[in-house]
Parts: structure tokens; sequence; C-alpha cells
């Protein structure tokens, strides 16, 4: 699933993505019927869109308020009743920086190929499209489908069915769809244990200013140079309240270092093909609920260590292959989502869903509980994903 804001943003009208200036009308209303219709069969996986209000022009965009005369149950209805086989469709209102847009969602087709159902004409009774036609949408244009596209999607539906059911999705290293962590609890983070620290130094400071201000003048230690460090015992109280102020930012990369990658469960998955045919182009993709106890790392954390003397010279640090090679992880409100492409799926090798472990850290509960992730597969060769629930049950 895309997201409308970017589609108008950054991309250009594709194989699946147009730009109307104008809704359809009832004078134009059969060029809806081949615009869905080449959608659906476009080489590619997942929704295809139609943004109702929008021009676009040698890089200018241009936005149109759009008053639908239409409605979602309107479109779907014409649409049902002139391609075949079924196809789901949706007609809705989008908000974009001001203006009322309307977006056609044609959401993946999984049935390859869609022909017209009956002739479809104009108004006026001219015929627009003929029954059994086939179109195609191929970079930003759509032209009738040939013997190659129909070869294409026959293939695709041969293929489909041949990895039906025969891929495995488990826990890495458990050969299981089910494991059991346990919560963390009681963890000592860096920040915490410096704010403590500080505070018993900062009542000591405060009791030795009033009671032995000479004994708190001398436990004062200017350094000779910038660069020079200076404990927090020997420290002045202005400062070391400042350090408690700023101690959660202080120890910031300490503390995630210390959750995700000391305490953290490396998570990752393994997918068996066991079918006799490759998943081509394969992306792996995981949901994981987004509840308050759950973290999820949307990168590798190290440690900063810098050198503040100039006259030491730190070297670049090198960046390792778990950083460089992290699954990419959004975050929204319901979920994080977790994605990586993998490459060719082959049959009857294990392979690893991601080049690098997930860090996952459960907070502290009261109870035992479950976690449901949902995983799916996408590959060049299905027309919709597979998909795998997985259980984490998580204890005290």
């Amino acid at each position: 699933m895309h997201d409308i804001d970017d589609l108008i943003e950054f991309h250009n009208e594709c194989e699946f993505l147009d730009f109307k200036q104008e809704e359809y009308n009832e004078l134009n209303k059969p060029h809806l019927i081949k615009d869905v219709l080449a959608f659906a069969n476009a080489a590619i996986i997942g929704n295809r869109y139609i943004i109702i209000g929008v021009k676009k022009n040698d890089g200018v965009t241009e936005l149109f308020n759009i008053e639908s005369k239409l409605d979602s149950a309107n479109i779907q209805q014409y649409v049902h009743t002139n391609i075949t086989p079924e196809l789901s469709v949706d007609y809705a209102p989008y908000q974009y920086k001001g203006f009322n847009l309307m977006v056609i969602t044609i959401q993946s087709p999984e049935s390859q190929p869609y022909m017209v159902e009956k002739d479809v004409s104009y108004k006026k009774g001219a015929v627009c499209l003929k029954a059994n036609e086939c179109w195609v949408r191929k970079g930003s244009y759509q032209i009738a489908a040939t013997r190659k596209d129909f070869d294409r999607m026959y293939a695709l539906s041969a293929s489909k069915e041949s990895l039906k059911g025969k891929l495995e999705i488990t826990f890495a290293g458990t050969n299981s769809d089910v494991i059991t962590l346990k919560s963390l609890k009681d963890l000592k983070l860096p920040s915490r244990e410096n704010a403590k620290e500080l505070e018993m130094i900062i009542a000591k400071k405060e009791d030795m200013q009033k009671n032995n201000p000479f004994g708190y003048k001398l436990s004062i230690r200017n350094p000779m140079f910038p660069w020079d460090g200076t404990s927090y015992e020997e420290r002045d109280l202005e400062t070391l309240r400042k350090n408690l102020k700023n101690v959660a930012k202080t120890y910031q990369d300490e503390d995630y270092y210390t959750v995700f990658e000391k305490h953290s469960f490396k998570l990752n998955l393994e997918i068996f093909n066991s079918g006799n045919t490759y998943l081509e182009d394969a992306m792996v993709e995981l949901i994981i609920p987004n509840l308050d106890i759950v973290l999820v790392a949307d990168r590798i954390h190290y440690v900063h260590k810098t050198n503040s003397n100039p006259l030491q010279p730190s070297s670049p640090r090198t960046i390792g292959f778990d950083e460089l090679n992290y699954p990419l992880v959004k975050e929204n409100k319901e979920n994080y989502i977790v994605t990586e492409t993998i490459g060719n799926i082959k049959h009857n090798i294990k392979q690893e869903g991601f080049k690098v472990p997930i860090r996952l850290a459960i907070g502290k509960i009261e109870q035992d509980t479950e976690l449901t992730l949902l995983c799916k597969i996408f590959g060049k060769n299905l027309v919709s994903p597979i998909e795998k629930e997985l259980i984490i049950s998580i204890k005290t």
C-alpha cells in the first residue's frame, strides 16, 4: 500500500499510477473501464491508483478541487458489470494541501487476465470497448494485450498455484511459528544509573556548601585544558544540576545500546520453499503491533566515542555489516512494519528473511501475554502475498 501524499509529491505516471485533472462523467465514463482494466492487467504487484484532481507537467504539479458527482458504490457497480473476473475497486475522497481530491484504488488484482465483460458504449450509443477486449498498462500508456502479455499472465497464474501452500515461514532456529520470550525488567539503563549518582553527589555537595564552604571549594577542579574531563565529584553544583537535567540526552546512545544490543531479542525468520518453482524477486514484510510494551530498533545502535583533544584526532569509525544491512523499519500508531528485499527464494533450501536480525525488546508486564505478528511474502510470480501469523508468547 502506497502513501497518497508520496505518490503525488514524488511519483510520475507509471504502471500503478495515473493522474486526472477532472472526474469521469457520463460522456467519458467508458474510459474509466478502459483505465481500470489496463491497470488491473499491469505486470506489477500490489494496488494501483488513479488520483483525480492532479495535473503534472514538466515537474510542475497543479491541484484542482473535485466536487464528486459519483460515489464508491456507483463506481464499483459500473466496474463489476463491465469487467470480468470480479475486481475490487474503491473510490474515496482525499484531502491534500487544502484540496479535495478523489482516489480510485484498484486493489491487488489476483486473477489476470481481466477482460471486458460486454460491449461498453458512450451515452450517445457509439461503442467504446467490445466484449473480450483486454488492455494492459505499460509505463504511462495503455495498449491492447498481445500474445506475450497473455503468456505472462497465464504463467503467473500457474506459478501462483504451484507455490500455493509451499512456503513455510517460521522463526529462525526454531522450526516453529511460536516462540517464548521473557520481558525485560529491572533493566539498569546508563541514564538512570548516572541520574542516581548525580542526585547523591548534588545532595552531598549542597550539604558541604552549607556546612563546609571551604571544603566545597576545594572539591571543585577546573581542568587545565578544555578537553580535560572531570569526574562528577570534581564539578560545581551549577554544572552538576545541568548534568542531571540533560542526563537522558547525554546517555541516549548508551541507553539504546543497552536495550537493543545487550538485552533485546534478535529476531529473524526462516523461509522454506517446498515447491518446485522459485519465488522470484521476493520481499518480506513483518508487521509487529506497536504496543506500549514493544520496542523495535529502526537501526543498529552503537555508542559514540568522541575525542575532544585536538592533539589526538580520532580515526573514522568503520561501519559494520549489521549497520549496512539492517532491514527497513517504519513505525506508525498501530504497527512497526519491517521490510526487506531478499531476491529469489529457491526451492528446498532454507533462507533467512532478513540479512540482519531485528532488535526486539519487550517491556515489563504484569501477566503473561501473547503478541501476534503478521508476515507477508511478496514475489514477482505471486499475484497476492502469502501471509502467515506468528506468535510470541511473552512471560513475566
